[in-house]
């Protein structure tokens, strides 16, 4: 459906997507092609949506949550200020619990006040992420909307767990990060790929996270990952009392 209107369409998860009409306008402005999306998907599958119409993709998705179950909410580029700023941060895509969580700590709350917060605090509390929400808090979001064929390029290739209990000693540590080294393999090879360099991410219960890396100097997609992970994890400094849980 989204197709008859154009071919830029960017999936998100499993029922949402990006469609950018900007060169749509014969079909009408980008609140009437919404709506006669919604009231097609109406129509034809019986299933109700809601559309956010915006002049960015952050904006988009905001607004596609802001009314359920059945609505269209449009944030325009001279007004989205009074309209968004007053929502809690936890609404802006990019800000999940635990950013949540930091933003609170500090006294921050609404979208208003994150795209106040100046660039040196969020980048210490939250690195690149605390700069890129800002961003999207004061509608600078940029990123174009990709056609639904498109496969990013591999840059970098990682694997992640948060267990179901903490991790408390060396050895169940150790049997983690083989797990997670065997899948990042099989990885490498399906891209055909090698690995240059390695990094640990570790975060504890309290969510504070520390990050290891170093190169390698013969790139590989073997166990050899392994072996290094083990020997740069023995060379940090980490408190026998810290109970990892990714």
């Amino acid at each position: 459906m989204y197709g008859r209107y154009t071919d830029q369409i960017e999936p998100y998860g499993m029922d949402e997507c990006w469609p950018d009409v900007t060169g749509s306008g014969c079909m009408g402005t980008g609140f009437e092609i919404a709506d006669e999306i919604r009231r097609t998907v109406k129509f034809e599958l019986g299933l109700t949506i809601s559309a956010g119409v915006s002049f960015n993709k952050i904006f988009a998705k905001l607004g596609s949550d802001m009314k359920k179950p059945d609505a269209i909410t449009c944030i325009e580029a001279d007004s989205f200020r009074e309209k968004i700023w007053c929502l809690p941060a936890s609404d802006l895509l990019g800000v999940g619990r635990a950013t949540e969580k930091v933003l609170s700590g500090h006294g921050i709350h609404t979208i208003g006040e994150l795209a106040a917060t100046s660039d040196d605090f969020l980048k210490c509390r939250l690195g690149k992420n605390g700069l890129a929400i800002k961003k999207y808090a004061n509608g600078l979001d940029d990123s174009p909307v990709m056609r639904s064929d498109y496969v990013s390029p591999v840059k970098s290739i990682g694997h992640g767990i948060t267990t179901k209990q903490d991790l408390e000693n060396n050895a169940e540590v150790w049997c983690i990060m083989l797990e997670l080294v065997q899948e990042i393999g099989t990885k490498l090879r399906t891209h055909k790929k090698k690995a240059g360099g390695i990094a640990i991410s570790i975060r504890n219960n309290e969510l504070y996270t520390k990050e290891w890396q170093c190169r390698i100097s013969i790139p590989t997609q073997a166990l050899l990952i392994w072996r290094k992970l083990h020997l740069l994890y023995l060379q940090k400094t980490i408190s026998g009392n810290t109970r990892f849980v990714q």
